[in-house]
């Protein structure tokens, strides 16, 4: 009788780990898929130099620094009806992003990240304000970063 409570207790042990794998790998394959609300969501890192903004957009891996990255200088490309988080950052100054009708005004700071979310609800091109402040405004470019925001 001994043998046949074993079995059964072993049968139930091999169940509930063959059932606990199939969930855990289920998990990890719908974790891998895009969920709906992040498909309208982005992430780009904008990091402030004496030469204007450097923007570094995921590709669609969704990963940083690999392959299908976009790095722009001065002009950030973003898709209509998107909420995008900005990571600002700077190596030297202190830098404003801002634009009045997008509702953007942010300062990256020397070795420090600071978020901020920006909704891409009107397409358009918006220039930035030039905002280095380093206290030599004579040693920055003149031409205005800008955000062209635009149909998919």
């Amino acid at each position: 009788m001994n043998s046949f409570y074993r079995f059964i207790f072993l049968g139930l042990t091999a169940c509930l780990v063959v059932g606990l794998a199939f969930i855990v790998t289920r998990a990890q394959l719908a974790s891998n898929l895009p969920h709906p609300a992040e498909q309208n969501r982005m992430v780009v890192e904008c990091t402030g130099t004496t030469d204007g903004w450097v923007f570094h957009q995921q590709g669609a891996d969704g990963r940083f620094d690999t392959e299908d990255d976009t790095i722009s200088h001065d002009s950030l490309k973003l898709p209509v009806d998107t909420t995008v988080e900005l990571r600002l950052r700077s190596n030297d100054y202190l830098y404003r992003l801002a634009q009045k009708d997008l509702k953007l005004n942010v300062i990256a700071l020397p070795d420090q990240e600071i978020t901020t979310i920006l909704e891409t609800k009107e397409p358009g091109i918006y220039e930035l304000e030039l905002g280095a402040m380093c206290g030599s405004p004579f040693l920055h470019p003149t031409e205005r970063p800008r955000i062209v925001i635009s149909q998919r």
